[in-house]
């Protein structure tokens, strides 16, 4: 994945470890590494969602 001729970042957050194991429980179920997953998820979200959830709204208020 990743975009050509767009200049990248890294990027670092911290996952509780019960979603750092079901992370990885779906990378390995579907073959793919953690940047794939997550690229993957992100876009996804942005793309359904048109954005991404303002950071002063918590996140038990945003609407599934």
């Amino acid at each position: 994945m990743g975009y050509t001729g767009v200049m990248q970042q890294a990027i670092t957050a911290t996952l509780p470890p019960d979603d750092l194991a079901a992370l990885d429980r779906v990378c390995r179920d579907q073959g793919v590494s953690r940047l794939d997953a997550v690229e993957s998820a992100l876009r996804w979200y942005i793309e359904r969602e048109g954005d991404l959830p303002s950071v002063d709204e918590p996140a038990d208020e945003i609407e599934p």
